[in-house]
């Protein structure tokens, strides 16, 4: 029996939407705010995957670094009454991380010193973590900020999304190590000091920083290392703040995934690392669940009496004589795909510890895809009644 979704995530001021590539995750992280529109509240939906599909499925064409709000007009347009405010947002790394310096730089001239380094331009956009510790500032600014009654993060896939909870102060501790510290004197900065006569020429690090950065020698890094002294305890300390409030009771972490083998195993994984790091999940979705064609409804026949009970005089109701054997035979074959994805899920749940909600959502007819779809799908996550997926039996040349 699946279970809703809004009393695992009630009272929370903030929703982490986590799980594999390709399960709809940006599409349920989009409903859950949608939703929260809809009931009065200021929500907001957050993504730091680049894809471009939360746009298109808000109806705008861009999105950028600061919250875009969806118009009134535009959701009544999709059927969608909402008594509350909806925006959406794609994190801009560099501009995030552009913005940290210039709060956190004791002045004007160091910030631009910084944001002026070859090391820094190309670092703040693809050094390992980057892109995870600027959610993560993102994330807290947003919150802070007090705007929103609702903030929904859309994070990458599970192992980007376990590089979201780890990452970052990974990326701290390797600014703040004694190899950098080394480097970062006013002799390698001023160019005084050779890679060469350091015997750096060939080492490890001198070779991953020029291979992700393109950085020949260390003087930018020695030059951004030493324009950052004094700041870096200050970042120590946000994404602290920032591991407490995903911690936190205000914050609740749903799981998006698919009832497929390899998907399950890693959202298996996936939830024992939350658990690991001191974060409960209270809610699970397995989107994409095969469904059992509406078939009894439309014949009469009760939800769990299954195709067997299923009179040719019945299915003559609906079809000729002479495809009966080949309706039959695709409505078992349809509940059978069914219940191996019902067995997947349960196989799931019964391995997972505490309570959690289980929220199961069939495949759609229509791929989700703007504000009109992202409401269906919230039914199927959060009403107590929901419909059955709009997809009639097959026709006939479906079968052929």
């Amino acid at each position: 029996m699946s279970e809703r979704l809004g009393p695992a995530i009630e009272g929370r001021s903030v929703v982490v939407c986590v799980g594999s590539g390709g399960v709809g995750k940006t599409t349920v992280a989009a409903s859950i705010a949608l939703r929260a529109a809809q009931e009065g509240k200021r929500a907001l939906v957050v993504t730091i995957d680049p894809a471009r599909r939360l746009a298109s499925s808000m109806g705008v064409t861009a999105l950028g670094n600061v919250g875009t709000r969806i118009s009134s007009e535009r959701l009544a347009l999709a059927g969608v009454e909402a008594k509350g405010e909806l925006e959406a947002l794609m994190l801009d790394v560099k501009r995030t991380c552009d913005e940290l310096i210039l709060r956190h730089a004791p002045s004007r001239d160091q910030a631009d010193l910084i944001l002026q380094n070859r090391f820094y331009q190309t670092a703040s956009t693809v050094l390992a973590g980057s892109q995870e510790y600027m959610g993560m500032e993102k994330l807290y600014e947003l919150h802070a900020s007090g705007r929103y009654d609702l903030i929904v993060l859309d994070t990458p896939p599970t192992t980007n999304a376990l590089e979201f909870l780890e990452a970052p102060n990974r990326l701290l501790d390797a600014f703040g190590n004694d190899a950098l510290k080394w480097i970062a004197t006013p002799a390698v900065a001023a160019g005084r000091v050779s890679m060469k006569a350091m015997g750096l020429g060939s080492g490890y690090l001198v070779r991953q920083l020029s291979k992700l950065t393109g950085v020949e020698t260390l003087q930018a890094l020695a030059e951004f290392l030493l324009s950052m002294r004094g700041m870096f305890d200050g970042f120590k300390d946000r994404a602290a703040e920032v591991q407490a409030l995903l911690s936190s009771p205000d914050c609740a972490f749903v799981l998006v995934t698919a009832p497929k083998l390899m998907v399950l195993e890693e959202a298996r994984y996936f939830y024992g690392v939350l658990n690991q790091n001191g974060i409960h999940v209270p809610a699970i979705v397995v989107n994409r669940m095969e469904p059992d064609w509406p078939a009894a409804a439309a014949l009469g026949a009760t939800a769990t009496s299954g195709v067997g009970a299923f009179s040719d005089a019945s299915l003559a109701t609906l079809f000729s004589a002479e495809n009966l054997p080949a309706i039959r035979q695709t409505l078992l074959e349809q509940q059978l795909r069914a219940q191996a994805d019902a067995e997947q899920a349960k196989a799931l749940f019964a391995d997972l510890d505490g309570p959690v909600a289980r929220v199961l959502v069939p495949t759609l007819t229509d791929d989700v895809h703007d504000l009109q779809g992202l409401s269906h799908l919230a039914t199927y996550l959060f009403d107590e009644e929901r419909p059955l997926p709009a997809r009639a039996l097959p026709s006939l040349e479906d079968l052929a």
